[in-house]
């Protein structure tokens, strides 16, 4: 015999467990039940999305809707195009960091 098959014979005649006696399912049921995880909840969240999606555009022309988005933005650009609009870069960082600082608020509220 090797020094292997001496130790685990050792510890196979000498490991004594001691009586549970219904000691670990007590403890068990007394522990706090698990929260529902983020990923459960954000993939429950698209799914609803999706249903939600999909209910609304059963009821909705979207050949009708595409054009008046299109037109929208069309005239949107052209209104921005002809109108003498300047937008500092001060005001798009400051706008940067606002939705960065909300954004780092809303995933530490999620954790």
């Amino acid at each position: 015999m090797n020094d292997d098959e001496l130790v685990r014979q050792f510890l196979k005649s000498s490991t004594h467990l001691p009586a549970d006696e219904g000691f670990s399912q007590r403890v068990m049921s007394r522990l706090p039940r698990r929260p529902i995880s983020p990923a459960c909840i954000t993939t429950l969240e698209i799914i609803t999305f999706t249903i939600g999606i999909a209910i609304l555009l059963a009821h909705v022309d979207l050949l009708q809707v595409f054009c008046n988005a299109s037109t929208y933005m069309l005239q949107t650009f052209a209104y921005l195009r002809y109108t003498d609009i300047t937008i500092s870069p001060i005001y798009i960082v400051a706008a940067l960091v606002a939705l960065t600082v909300w954004g780092g608020n809303k995933i530490r509220t999620s954790i």
